[in-house]
């Protein structure tokens, strides 16, 4: 859950998150397709909500994914709810499967250096309030926090939700507060990235339609408690950590060293397809 967003302004700014010409944290964003699910109608609101999982293939940049590859396939819910009472689209509820299956694949010491860095350079007065010693007291302490709850919540005092708002106040003031480690409230009195709300996501959508997302994931082969994938890239590189041997491509196909690995330490040959383990 990355937080509640009132209006058309905040709205369009958070999707822009996911767009590669205003966050500079992806390389590319293409949308594969769109799956729609069955309207549901609400008598008593009066309004039809329109489910549909919408498929990404996105490229983490370089300069911020780990080791784990960077290109990955990634599916979200959208569910636009049209109000016959006022004839406008009402809300739109975004569901995403869990924030935390993306934590192998970002650099969080890079996220961190880019959260100081907007708040260095373009929020100021928030960096002068948190009383850092120095820049690399900043890296630090936000380095120190995780990705996001064990519950994959993203909206508490997390990596997750700094970035979020790091990307918008890169552009937008407004969110310099959000970025804040110590508590700081914005324009509207409030505060972001602190305290997770908590949000159950049957609040927001039906069971009936985190079962039609799932089995939409489950048709394109991704693990619906994740809600992505690694995308298979050729590569004949190797990489090497503790026990673990893998081909370095956007698959990430661990190979246990007990099949793979060599006496002598020298890579292994494999078939020339990222999904394929060695014999």
């Amino acid at each position: 859950e990355a937080g509640t967003y009132t209006g058309p302004n905040a709205i369009e700014e958070y999707t822009k998150y996911f767009d590669a010409n205003y966050n500079s944290m992806w390389e590319r964003v293409d949308k594969t397709q769109v799956i729609l699910g069955l309207p549901r109608y609400d008598a008593e609101e009066e309004s039809c909500s329109f489910p549909g999982v919408e498929m990404y293939d996105i490229t983490v940049d370089g300069a911020y994914a780990s080791g784990s590859g960077s290109s990955l396939h990634f599916a979200a819910m959208g569910i636009p709810t049209y109000s016959m009472k006022s004839k406008t689209v009402s809300r739109i509820d975004v569901y995403i499967a869990n924030g935390k299956a993306w934590e192998p694949y970002f650099d969080t010491e890079q996220l961190s250096t880019y959260v100081c860095e907007v708040m260095a350079n373009q929020c100021e007065e928030v960096f002068a309030m948190n009383g850092f010693a120095s820049f690399s007291s900043c890296v630090s302490q936000v380095k120190e926090l995780h990705f996001t709850d064990e519950e994959g919540y993203l909206d508490g005092q997390s990596i997750g939700c700094l970035v979020l708002h790091s990307v918008l106040a890169s552009e937008n003031s407004f969110h310099c507060p959000h970025i804040s480690l110590i508590p700081m409230e914005d324009g509207n009195g409030e505060t972001k990235c602190q305290v997770s709300s908590r949000l159950d996501p049957l609040d927001i959508v039906t069971q009936e339609q985190i079962d039609f997302f799932d089995g939409v994931l489950t048709r394109q082969g991704i693990d619906p408690s994740l809600g992505i994938k690694p995308r298979c890239v050729n590569s004949d590189t190797w990489r090497q950590d503790g026990l673990l041997r893998w081909r370095n491509c956007d698959w990430v196909t661990r190979i246990p060293s007990v099949r793979c690995a060599l006496a002598s330490g020298a890579m292994i040959a494999c078939d020339a397809t990222c999904d394929e383990t060695c014999a």
